[in-house]
C-alpha cells in the first residue's frame, strides 16, 4: 500500500514502479508465488462470509457495548 501527504510523496511513489524486469526474473516470481496456495474469490467476501475460514481475521461490532 502506497501513501502520500503531499506532493513530493507522489512523485517518489511513482518511482517504485520505473523498472523493468526480464521475462527469467518473472518466471521465477511466478514460480515462486505458484508454490502457496491462494484462496479463491475476493478478499472482502470471504471475510465477511458466516462460516467462512477467514472471517476471524476481521474484527465485527467493534462499536457494539
Amino acid at each position: 500500500m502506497v501513501g502520500c501527504r503531499n506532493s513530493r510523496h507522489v512523485e517518489d511513489n511513482a518511482r517504485i514502479a520505473a523498472f523493468d524486469l526480464t521475462e527469467e526474473e518473472l518466471e521465477r516470481i511466478r514460480t515462486f508465488i505458484s508454490q502457496y496456495p491462494t484462496p479463491e474469490g475476493e478478499p472482502f467476501t470471504l471475510e465477511r462470509t458466516p462460516g467462512s475460514r477467514y472471517r476471524n481475521i476481521m474484527k465485527m461490532n467493534l462499536n457494539k457495548a
